[in-house]
C-alpha cells in the first residue's frame, strides 16, 4: 500500500470503535464492547463467532445453509459440527448462489458499517466463521476476506485516503491480506482487543440457555 494519511485513524464517532478504545486507552472494560457489538449483530441479523473449535476445527471457506431450514442447528450444535466435517454435511449444505448465501453477505456488511470492525485476513479468516439469525454459516479465505472488506471499503468510502498521485485509493483485497500500526491507528491493540471482544461473548453465548 503506498498511500497518504497513514495511519488511518480509528473513528472513535462509531460506538464500538469507541468502547474498544476506551479498553485500548485504560479507560473502559470490555463487557461495554462486547454489548455494542452484541446490539449491532441483532440489528444487522448476524453475528462473527470465535471458532472455539481451534486446531479440531473443520470450518471450509464458503457460505452453507441448513438442510432443514424450520429447525436449523443451534449455535451450539453448529460450533460441535464445525469438529466434524462429515455430519456438517449432512446437517448444512452449500449455499449455492441461494439468496440467504446473499442476505449474509449483506448483514455483514452493515455489521461492519456498524461497527468498523476490520481485521486482516490473516487475523479475522483462521479463528472465526458467522452465522446469521436463519442458521446460514460463512467462512472466508484470507483473499476472499480482503475482496470482501475491499468492496465495503471502496462502497463506503472507508479511509479517506489517497494514493502518491493524489488521487483517491482504490481497495483491493491484497491491502487487507496483513496489516499493522503502520496502517491502521493502533492496530496490534486492535486486534487484540476485537479479538477478545470475540472470544469471551462467544464463551457468554455458549453458556447462556445452551447455545441458542
Amino acid at each position: 500500500m503506498k498511500l497518504r494519511d497513514l495511519p488511518i485513524p480509528l473513528d472513535r464517532r462509531i460506538p464500538f470503535v469507541s468502547a474498544v478504545v476506551d479498553v485500548i486507552e485504560g479507560r473502559g472494560d470490555i463487557a461495554t464492547a462486547i454489548e455494542l457489538l452484541v446490539a449491532a449483530e441483532l440489528r444487522c441479523g448476524v453475528a462473527i463467532w470465535t471458532d472455539l473449535a481451534g486446531s479440531e476445527s473443520q470450518m471450509a471457506a464458503g457460505s452453507f445453509v441448513p438442510v432443514n431450514s424450520a429447525t436449523p442447528p443451534t449455535l451450539r450444535e453448529t460450533m460441535d459440527l464445525i469438529r466434524r466435517w462429515e455430519d456438517f454435511e449432512r446437517v448444512f449444505r452449500s449455499a449455492d448462489a441461494d439468496p440467504r448465501a446473499d442476505a449474509l453477505d449483506a448483514g455483514v456488511a452493515r455489521l461492519l458499517g456498524e461497527t468498523h470492525l476490520v481485521l486482516s485476513g490473516m487475523d479475522f479468516t483462521n479463528d472465526t466463521f458467522v452465522r446469521a439469525v436463519d442458521g446460514t454459516v460463512a467462512g472466508w479465505t484470507q483473499r476472499a476476506w480482503g475482496a470482501f472488506l475491499a468492496r465495503w471499503a471502496n462502497g463506503v468510502g472507508w479511509g479517506p485516503l489517497s494514493n502518491e498521485r493524489g488521487k483517491r485509493h482504490v481497495w483491493d483485497y491484497a491491502d487487507f491480506y496483513h496489516l499493522n500500526d503502520q496502517y491502521i491507528e493502533h492496530y496490534t491493540r486492535w486486534r487484540e482487543v476485537v479479538m477478545d471482544v470475540l472470544h469471551q461473548k462467544t464463551l457468554r453465548a455458549m453458556g447462556d440457555a445452551g447455545g441458542r
